[in-house]
């Protein structure tokens, strides 16, 4: 559960609930429950250098106005890893994790070293996408930036510059590194 201001960001077992206070006096409590079934696709963004509020932005099946949920959240208040994990729990642990692809990895590329270097910032500049190992990928999503569920594996990925699109046993995940340093990542399921 997450406080701001007057309002509530709250994921329990079985749905999202968002508390809107409204008014001057905050009679007016407004009560938004969206069950995981109906969300279609959310992502999280770590906080960067100069924007240093973290992220949360959640895509239902809704028409109205749910159709898109966005909560902020301050930096260091909030473990988004944590977030991201939760909602993947409750989203996708529906799906036995098996591979999508029909077969083991058919299509799996060679490890690369993952440097910066000129032929790489021109791939990037010309949309050229290379493929990159799953395995490499796989355990890099698993520990180092923990964002796929214990029975979830990496298909394939490619990497275009510095941004990455993996295709897993449970979803697609684009990874979007932004601004100069890097330091802001967007993780979009």
């Amino acid at each position: 559960a997450f406080k701001a201001g007057r309002d509530s960001f709250i994921l329990t077992n079985l749905r999202i609930l968002i508390i809107d206070v409204q008014g001057f006096s905050g009679k007016r409590i407004q009560y938004k429950s969206i069950p995981y079934s109906s969300v279609r696709a959310f992502s999280v963004e770590s906080a960067g250098t100069f924007d240093r509020d973290s992220e949360l932005k959640i895509h239902t099946r809704n028409h109205w106005d749910l159709s898109t949920i966005g909560q902020d959240f301050k930096s260091g208040k909030a473990d988004i890893l944590a977030i991201s994990n939760c909602l993947s729990h409750h989203v996708m642990s529906s799906y036995d994790g098996t591979s999508g692809l029909g077969v083991d990895r058919p299509y799996d590329a060679s490890p690369t070293d993952g440097g910066v270097s000129v032929s790489g910032f021109l791939d990037w500049l010309g949309g050229d996408g290379r493929q990159v190992s799953s395995d490499v990928v796989n355990k890099r999503l698993h520990e180092e930036t923990p964002m796929l569920m214990a029975d979830e594996t990496v298909d394939l990925a490619f990497k275009a510059g510095r941004d990455m699109f993996v295709n897993t046993s449970k979803r697609l995940l684009f990874i979007d590194v932004q601004g100069f340093m890097g330091k802001k990542v967007e993780y979009q399921s």
